[in-house]
């Protein structure tokens, strides 16, 4: 009975680490498992093992010592054979590739400011167009502008470059007002529309 209990368990961790889709916390549930259960719960059946051999209950020595070799080979040779049949969910391609943020939104807008644009300027068309501002109680809190998802500055010198990608739901009017405030504005010298295919085109 104690060598099934411990096949599985040993199966069942080799689960729980395998059906993480993220790998970096599957890592970590591994040496959580690795550490605080399989290693202590090896030294438990060992201890028994010899206790129950000292009291001469060879049975029950022998089925606690073959848990020992059980429990670590289950789980490790159980998160193997998962591994081999392709269940090991972090392990799905692209899953964990690394990417950029907002790199897997389709739309955004690239523009560089003209080189004669102030820190000044840059922080208030940030606040004006990039941004909206919402009243609070205590003050005012900004927040990205309707469709925004987020942005970046990948360059700032010699001249400033703003990558604005759109929100997978933002609206075509939503799209429209921001490249119409880029595109409009003195302060911006081009701007550039990633579409689909990822090529990239002035915007007019």
């Amino acid at each position: 009975m104690a060598i099934g209990i411990c096949a599985s368990f040993g199966l069942l961790a080799a689960y729980a680490v395998a059906s993480e889709p993220i790998a970096y916390i599957a890592s970590m549930t591994y040496g959580i498992i690795f550490l605080y259960l399989l290693i202590p719960a090896v030294i438990i059946l060992f201890i028994g093992a010899a206790v129950a051999a000292s009291l001469n209950k060879v049975k029950y020595a022998a089925a606690l010592f073959v848990s020992c070799m059980v429990l670590p080979v289950f789980f490790l040779g159980g998160l193997q054979g998962m591994r081999a049949l392709g269940w090991a969910r972090y392990e799905a391609p692209g899953v964990n590739d690394m990417r950029p943020i907002g790199s897997e939104l389709e739309n955004r807008i690239v523009f560089a400011f003209e080189k004669t644009a102030t820190q000044k300027d840059i922080h208030r068309f940030d606040e004006d167009v990039l941004r909206k501002k919402i009243p609070q109680p205590n003050g005012v809190l900004l927040e990205f502008a309707d469709g925004v998802c987020n942005f970046s500055y990948p360059q700032m010198s010699p001249i400033t470059i703003v990558d604005v990608p759109f929100c997978a739901d933002a609206t075509e009017e939503e799209k429209d007002t921001i490249r119409e405030q880029i595109v409009s504005s003195p302060l911006i010298y081009t701007a550039f529309e990633d579409i689909d295919t990822g090529q990239v085109r002035k915007l007019k």
